[in-house]
């Protein structure tokens, strides 16, 4: 029994550190444009010792959530801010697909593509977009379409998962996902708004406030851990004189 005990306050440990972790990459994050709180998903489970019973959590992975995050206006008309669901579709140095919600591009002044600030190439339902300054200015509508004078230039591709996948994006950096071995499917219920970001859905004062509620959990199960093995101590002891 002690060792199984054991064995779930260490799970527990476990959780608690990774909801340290989620909760420090998100309040260093919260500033970030389209940024989305990532937590640790967990389940309860019940461990009965001779003398009480303890709830402990077991660790499940993290998880984002993907609420909306408020839109601020910025006037940079290669901003461009994501409301509804789906993602922006970027592609990195290495070739690799991510969706994002970071909307903060800008023009690759060299060959006119359309990136992220972090450099990677923003996605058009044809490829790669690549705007003409000289051909500009440019209106990105509603619907992801960019046009100028002469008519439509390309149009932003939206994607998505399938509903209830978003839990299996694997984080790579920055925000920005990997759909991993999941197809992308145009997006639906979407709209752009020009000149907007979205902003992170992370409240800095309230992740405040759970880190210090989750320091306090873990110095319980620490206290717990050492209280089972002052009594696995005890009652080795205890044993001990009756053999004598």
């Amino acid at each position: 029994m002690t060792e199984f005990v054991n064995a779930m306050v260490a799970q527990a440990q476990i959780v608690h550190d990774q909801e340290l972790r989620g909760i420090a990459g998100n309040i260093s994050t919260n500033m970030s444009p389209g940024a989305k709180k990532v937590f640790a998903l967990q389940q309860k489970q019940t461990i009965t010792t001779p003398h009480r019973s303890y709830v402990m959590p077991r660790y499940e992975g993290n998880q984002i959530d993907f609420s909306q995050g408020a839109l601020v206006e910025t006037n940079n008309p290669f901003h461009v801010a994501l409301s509804g669901r789906g993602f922006f579709t970027v592609q990195n140095q290495d070739g690799n697909t991510m969706l994002t919600r970071k909307g903060n591009f800008q023009v690759n002044p060299a060959t006119g593509s359309l990136i992220t600030a972090e450099g990677y190439t923003v996605m058009g339902q044809g490829g790669p977009i690549v705007l003409d300054p000289s051909a500009g200015p440019y209106r990105i509508n509603g619907d992801g379409s960019i046009v100028n004078q002469a008519g439509l230039v390309d149009t932003l591709a939206i994607n998505t998962v399938e509903q209830g996948a978003e839990t299996r994006l694997r984080d790579a950096g920055g925000y920005f996902l990997l759909p991993a071995a999941m197809n992308t499917i145009p997006a639906e219920n979407f709209e752009l708004h020009q000149g907007k970001l979205e902003q992170s859905n992370i409240i800095k004062t309230l992740e405040a406030a759970q880190m210090a509620h989750v320091t306090r959990k873990s110095g319980m199960t620490r206290r717990l851990a050492t209280d089972m093995y002052e009594q696995q101590k005890k009652l080795i002891g205890e044993l001990g004189k009756v053999n004598v």
